[in-house]
Formats: structure tokens, sequence, C-alpha cells
């Protein structure tokens, strides 16, 4: 559905909505495309929520935070939203959507301190992009295990804050795909580039075979080439990238195999209910 500015502006087109959606006790799927700086704030309070939704897609509209009515949408599996403050509770209430596979993240403010993301939670995860001016994140051991393509959209940022970059994208086990994504008019933002350059390192030292995608443009090994060669002698960095690319490979059959698995019970189990 459309939602248009002025609708927003007008308490009576709010209440008529909100109404609407507590009534719609089987709704599974909600996309509202929002007008440009809508507050979609009278939505933080829904009583009943929609407890079958399980997709969730709010585009230009933004809440403060996190609704607390999120919190118990336990077939929610896709989940588009922006909020415009930093509140505590936010990544809890998200990590706990127990069937989230693909979350779609806005932050309209400059993180004061940084985001961690612990290994309790998102669990099933499989897509996660933040859109933030600067993506203070970080992935503790074990973090969004099954977790394959992330995105970060970025602009400009405070030159001071030297250490709000992305950190411990060692640990997610299953990422295969990095995406980074800002305007060619931020390019020569300091803030962008160590952005870029801790990503670069960080995915040069990954052992997953990692595609990292630039403003558009695919990179290709010579970060992690660059890197080798700057943390072992010229002597021994034939014998270091030959194992890490043993590594990698053993890493890469290792989640093939776990992922055929997975694919063999399903079956199992689908056809035992037949």
């Amino acid at each position: 559905m459309t939602w248009s500015f002025h609708q927003c502006s007008y308490k009576a087109y709010r209440e008529a909505l909100r109404s609407s959606i507590q009534k719609w006790r089987k709704l599974k799927s909600l996309t509202i495309h929002c007008g440009l700086g809508c507050s979609m704030e009278f939505l933080s309070y829904l009583s009943p929520p929609p407890k079958n939704l399980k997709k969730f897609k709010v585009t230009h509209g933004k809440f403060a935070g996190v609704p607390q009515w999120i919190e118990g949408l336990e077939n929610l599996t896709f989940l588009q939203i922006t909020v415009c403050k930093q509140v505590a509770d936010d990544v809890k209430i998200l990590a706990g959507l127990v069937k989230l596979k693909c979350l779609v993240l806005g932050f309209e403010f400059i993180p004061v301190k940084e985001i961690v993301i612990h290994d309790k939670g998102f669990k099933e995860l499989e897509r996660f992009s933040l859109d933030c001016p600067v993506p203070w994140l970080t992935f503790k051991e074990g973090a969004m295990l099954k977790l394959e393509y992330l995105q970060l959209k970025i602009c400009l940022g405070p030159a001071n804050q030297e250490s709000a970059v992305p950190s411990g994208l060692i640990n997610l086990q299953s990422i295969t795909e990095v995406v980074i994504r800002y305007s060619k008019w931020c390019s020569n933002s300091s803030s962008i580039k160590r952005t870029v350059a801790a990503v670069r390192k960080q995915i040069a030292r990954h052992l997953n075979p990692i595609d990292l995608v630039i403003s558009g443009i695919k990179e290709d090994n010579e970060a992690f080439d660059e890197e080798t060669e700057t943390a072992t002698g010229s002597g021994q960095r034939m014998v270091f990238m030959q194992l890490m690319r043993r590594q990698r490979q053993h890493h890469r059959l290792k989640a093939r195999y776990n992922k055929l698995k997975v694919k063999l019970r399903a079956t199992h189990s689908s056809k035992g209910k037949r």
C-alpha cells in the first residue's frame, strides 16, 4: 500500500490505518511505501499486533526505534524498517526473531557507540543490509551463523571517529558476499575510506572465498595478495598462499556439505509428513 505525507499528517488517517492493522488478525504480509520523511511512530503501538505476519516492509517512512510489538512476531521472515534513534533494546528485539531470514535496516543517525552482534539470536538470518552513515558494527564469535550476504550502505561521517568501522567479519562463518555502496560524491570521505579499508583487510584474512563488491564493482583477490605479502616474507609467501588456499577449499566443501545435509533432512521430513 501507498502512504502519502498528506495522510501521515492527519490523525484521522493514522488512526484508521492503525485500527485496520489491528483487525487484520490473519495478515501475513504488509508493505507500506511512504512519502519521504513520513513518521510511522503511530504504528509503534499495536494491540493486538498481527501475530501471523511473515513480511513487514516500510520504505522511506521511519520509526523512533524498533516497535516493541515486533518482538512477538514468531513467523516473521522478512523485515525492512528505518529507525532514527539508537536504542539499546533494538538489537535484542531483532535478534529474538527466531525465523528472520532477511533484515533490511536503516539508521538515520550516526552511532555514538558500537553496535555489537553477539552469538545469541539471528539464528536463521541469511541476508543483512544496513543503511547507515557510519556502520559501527562488531560481530562477535558465533554471531549470525547462517549469514551469507552483507550489504553496507554508507555516506559521510565524522572524520574523528577512527575506530567507528565494521569489525569481526572474520567471525561470520557462512559469509560469501559483502557489498559496500556509497555515492560517488562521497568517495573521498575519510570515514568511507576507513570503512572500505577495514572491510578489505578482514576479508583478506577470512577463510571463505568472499565476493567483495564496492560501488557496483566486484574486486579480485589482489587485496588478499597484498595483505599476504605484507604479512610474510617473499620466501614464505608461496607456502603461506598454498596453505590458505587449501584451508579455503576445505571450508568451502564443508559449507556445501552442511547445506546438502539440511536439504536432505528437509526432503526426508516432507516425505514423512505425506
